[in-house]
């Protein structure tokens, strides 16, 4: 009997001592966000003078040509330097995971994309700026006399998407509404664009694209088809880390001079 109890004290102990340990790593990883999130907010940004931002290489948002660099995220970026005083870095990631990572990490400020605020759901880490358009979701698919128009026609169909894509994630829902499975297959190499080329060469069946982007591969790929919607509008913007609340502000405020000058409306003109 004593060393029984004697055992089921030292175990006690053990798990004890292995709740306290847990405690301890779980209070130096909130304390590390905090100091991360502090760490990357306006001050330090301005002190460094550079801000940096994550972008997708495409037709779209960034591009090199021939003898010059465009792109919305490109020309926006040199307008909010001019703005700001700050330099800015953009640099190219077309793994969603990978880029929140660096941004919770302090690597980059901003990802510069049209992310669903519905692909986010951990806002404890993320939020959004007030630079918000609507916009829907377009299936990708190729000519044929048997397209898909309705979002239950995809049931037990495969739709291939880039890795870690906030689209998942709507895919999800969607199989959910109608009741039936929608196969996901992920790619680790290639963005939607790509991954649209790939449905007009006949690799792969359908992949899934943003409205502006579906305006700019109806012109590029005339032999797929990216007419059938399958969302509402869903409100788009870009992300900063939670604890960057003075950034957010001061990009809200420079976004918002952008757009009463007509500039921002400008760029979209011409880039979607």
């Amino acid at each position: 009997m004593k060393k029984q109890i004697l055992l089921y004290g030292v175990l006690l102990a053990s798990v004890l001592v292995l709740m306290a340990s847990l405690r301890h790593c779980v209070s130096n990883r909130s304390d590390q966000e905090t100091h991360i999130d502090s760490l990357r907010d306006y001050a330090a940004i301005r002190e460094e003078g550079v801000m940096r931002i994550i972008a997708q290489y495409n037709e779209r948002d960034y591009y090199v040509g021939q003898d010059s660099t465009a792109g919305f995220v490109y020309d926006l970026a040199r307008q909010l330097s001019k703005i700001s005083g700050i330099r800015i870095e953009i640099s190219l990631e077309k793994n969603w995971k990978e880029s929140l990572e660096s941004l919770h990490r302090g690597n980059c400020d901003i990802i510069a994309q049209d992310i669903p605020l519905t692909a986010v759901t951990d806002t404890t880490r993320y939020r959004f700026l007030d630079l918000v358009h609507p916009g829907r979701l377009f299936l990708v698919q190729r000519q044929s006399d048997s397209l898909v128009r309705q979002q239950i026609d995809l049931a037990g169909r495969t739709v291939t998407i880039p890795e870690a894509s906030p689209t998942r994630l709507f895919i999800s829902h969607l199989s959910e509404e109608i009741g039936d499975s929608i196969f996901v297959r992920t790619d680790p190499t290639y963005s939607s664009e790509q991954l649209a080329m790939m449905v007009a060469s006949g690799d792969i069946d359908y992949t899934i694209c943003n409205e502006r982007e579906a305006k700019v591969l109806a012109k590029l790929l005339p032999g797929i088809d990216c007419s059938t919607p399958l969302s509402f509008g869903l409100r788009q913007a870009w992300l900063v880390r939670r604890g960057s609340v003075a950034l957010c502000d001061s990009l809200n405020g420079w976004m918002d001079r952008l757009r009463q000058d007509g500039e921002l409306q400008r760029l979209y003109e011409r880039y979607y």
